[in-house]
């Protein structure tokens, strides 16, 4: 039994007495499986003992039922940890013996693993593909580069945003070198998404003026109220000249400066009566053009005095 005589070389891992007595069970049961043709089943156990013990011996036999499943890659790693394992003084002769073997075993297996090169084209500069092989992905850096793989059938996976999805089985034989080309085509969607439609125009530009208050209620406004404010302030004057007037007489007797008063008051109530008429011709104005006029019309339109000995007024013209 092989792992009877580690136990110098193990001592310094610290391994227990159960896990050492596991390994050793482990390697029993793949040799029987082995044995048997269940190079899977002793895969399995050799891997376990390995992962206790980590010396050559187990990594040797762990390597060569790996040989026998065709997994040639993780095959030639668990050799080269065997041929690595650091000589130590006294070490037992099996591992001096398994790590010649290992060695060797190693040397032959690199030139039998097969190499295949995967190449992607179609994408624009600067996009990259998700690759596969055999539901693993490969890192980008390392698309083109002759990549180590095991023999047999595989299948290669290519996908790219815009594209189309491509699969492709190659099928590699033990020392064969191959290079696999996938061409990604559009699948006929925009590699970057148009913007959708604003019903906004942008801040820049301004919105076309349509309708809006015509200019003639902001100057029917403004005269109707200057023509209010100038009545009812020339109607207080016109009222006080009156009745200082009327306070100098005595029965029909008047003063000159009584007769004066009178006739400024006649005056200013004049002059408030058409400037109440002048504001209420502004506001009638200001309403007419509110209701009938918009600001594209304010160049057509027109606003018309009509004054006549019977009435002061304005027309509307548009």
């Amino acid at each position: 039994m092989l792992l009877t005589s580690l136990t110098p070389a193990v001592a310094a891992q610290q391994v227990s007495a159960t896990d050492k007595e596991t390994a050793r069970g482990l390697m029993d049961l793949g040799r029987q499986a082995e044995a048997n043709g269940d190079y899977q089943g002793a895969a399995k156990a050799y891997e376990g003992a390995d992962r206790i013990m980590g010396v050559p011996s187990t990594a040797l036999s762990l390597g060569r039922a790996q040989m026998q499943l065709g997994k040639l890659v993780a095959a030639r790693d668990a050799l080269l940890r065997a041929a690595r394992y650091p000589e130590k003084p006294h070490e037992p002769k099996v591992f001096t013996e398994a790590r010649r073997e290992a060695q060797l075993l190693a040397e032959s297996l690199g030139r039998r693993i097969p190499t295949l090169t995967i190449q992607i084209r179609g994408l624009p500069e600067g996009a990259e593909a998700a690759v596969t092989v055999d539901g693993e992905p490969v890192e980008a850096a390392l698309i083109g580069l002759p990549r180590r793989i095991d023999p047999g059938t595989h299948v290669v996976s290519a996908k790219g945003t815009g594209f189309r999805d491509v699969n492709r089985e190659v099928t590699l034989a033990e020392e064969q070198t191959e290079t696999l080309v996938l061409t990604l085509e559009p699948d006929g969607t925009p590699l970057t998404p148009s913007p959708a439609p604003s019903s906004t125009l942008p801040e820049d530009v301004a919105p076309p003026q349509t309708g809006g208050i015509s200019p003639w209620v902001w100057v029917g406004l403004g005269i109707g109220g200057a023509g209010i404010v100038a009545g009812s302030v020339t109607g207080g004057l016109s009222l006080s000249a009156v009745a200082s007037a009327k306070d100098q007489c005595e029965g029909n007797a008047c003063p000159g400066a009584a007769k004066s008063d009178a006739d400024r008051g006649k005056v200013l109530g004049h002059i408030s009566t058409v400037s109440f008429v002048v504001g209420g011709a502004g506001l009638v104005t200001a309403l007419m053009a509110g209701l009938f006029l918009s600001s594209e019309d304010a160049d057509t339109a027109a606003v018309l005095p009509l004054v006549s000995p019977e009435h002061v007024g304005v027309r509307l013209r548009f």
